[in-house]
Order: C-alpha cells, then structure tokens, then sequence
C-alpha cells in the first residue's frame, strides 16, 4: 500500500527499510494508521528516519528507482537527535530522509512536539505512540513556546497542518480521562499504553513490543512529552529520552 505511492516495486520499500535498519513516520505513518473512511486527506511525501551509517546506502537505493538528491538542510539543534534532512525527488513525488545521530533510529519520533507524529512504520512492524487520543483525532503538544512567546511562523504551520487533518489539540488536564495521556508522566515502551502490530501476524495476535524493538538494537525507552520542532528554536521545556540499548 505505501509502496505503490513512491515505487514502481510492491516488495522495494519493505527491502530498502531491512537493508537500511530504517522506518517510516510523519504524515505517511499516521495517514496509514487513521480510518481511511474518515481521512480525507493524502499525504504528500514519505519521512523515512535513518541511522548516519546507512544514510549513503539509502541514497544509493533511491537513486536506483530514480530519485534524485534536491536539498540537504543541516540541523541547528544540537539536543534533538538528527544531523540532517535530504529531499530526494522526481518528477513527482519527493521523499524526505531524516539522518539521525543515535544508535536507533526512534528516538528523534519519540522527540515530536506533538503527540499524533509519535508514529512509525517498519518493515515488520506499526507503533503508534498515543492511540488513545490520536484514533479520537485529538493531540497534545508541547506548548511551552506558545506559553513565553517563542512560538515561530513554522509551529503555526505545523499546528495548522494537523488542524487540517482533522485533529483538536487539548490541554493535559482534559487528556486525563485517556490512560497515559498526561504530559507529565513517564512513558515506557512496555507500559501498555502504546499500539503494536506485528505485519507478519495480522490478522492474527501480534507480538509482544519488546520484540519488535530488539529488532531496531533497543530492549526499551522512557520518555517524556516534550519536543520540538527540529527547524525551530529549541523548547523551553526540555524532553527525556532513556535508551535502554540491545548490545547483543
């Protein structure tokens, strides 16, 4: 289904995300995790998150199905954990690579401003961070820069983003009704609060979490929301990312 969109190839992006160790997320993610009766809109492009190791053979791979590299943009902002963007494009569609500077490449998703772009897509796996309110087509974000006034033309672009997708923004007191919705509370990757489907399995069980995440080099993560968006400012409120890693 996301492969018909980008590649001529059913099986090529399930190949290109093995052989890369990356995923899928921002707009594409969650488009594929919404109801499609209910979901007007279409995403534009494809985010695909990958390590600094990989980046040069990613490239290589969208380079064979006729992408071209267009634009690398550097981040500027040392706490979040990606080195850079680079657009690939043809003649019509355009794939956004973000580089990432960790050992996994989730940890920059889990870095979000907004909780409905906690999502990602693996070659084996779907996470969704928040379903409790994203399925509801609500969101939280950090709004720590609307609070001092920091706030910048590209969060008002963004808020409006998922304004037009159909999402409400609420506050964390009203978000309380939703286990593991509180903008306070320490998030764990096995503290059931998440969504996991194993592709593999469906429409059968999936597996447990910690699984899938063993396959990305980590056993858990802890987190916080937080975030920010990595071409803005910097938040005020800082987020906390705990990577427990896989060394085996």
């Amino acid at each position: 289904m996301l492969s018909k969109e980008f590649f001529d190839g059913g099986e090529y992006l399930t190949f290109t995300l093995v052989a890369c160790n990356a995923v899928i997320s921002g707009s594409t993610a969650l488009h594929f995790l919404l109801p499609k009766s209910t979901t007007s809109w279409m995403p534009t492009d494809l985010d695909i998150y990958v390590l600094m190791r990989c980046q040069l053979q990613l490239g290589h791979l969208l380079k064979n199905k006729g992408y071209r590299l267009q634009k690398q943009v550097r981040a500027n902002n040392p706490p979040l954990k990606i080195y850079s963007l680079m657009t690939f494009g043809n003649m019509e569609k355009k794939i956004n690579v973000i580089v990432c500077t960790t050992d996994c490449v989730v940890p920059p998703i889990l870095q979000e401003h907004c909780t409905a772009a906690m999502n990602f897509i693996s070659a084996s796996s779907i996470f969704c961070g928040c379903p409790l309110l994203t399925f509801c087509g609500l969101a939280m974000i950090n709004s720590a820069q609307l609070y001092f006034g920091s706030f910048s033309h590209i969060g008002a672009a963004a808020l409006n983003k998922y304004k037009e997708h159909g999402f409400d923004f609420i506050t964390c007191p009203a978000a309380h009704n939703f286990p593991f919705a509180c903008k306070s509370e320490n998030r764990s990757l096995t503290d059931a609060g998440s969504l996991w489907v194993d592709i593999g399995m469906v429409p059968r069980a999936g597996t447990r979490p910690e699984n899938v995440y063993q396959r990305l080099g980590v056993i858990n993560m802890n987190w916080v929301l937080g975030g920010f968006l990595w071409r803005d400012h910097a938040a005020l409120v800082m987020l906390d990312i705990q990577v427990t890693s896989n060394d085996s």
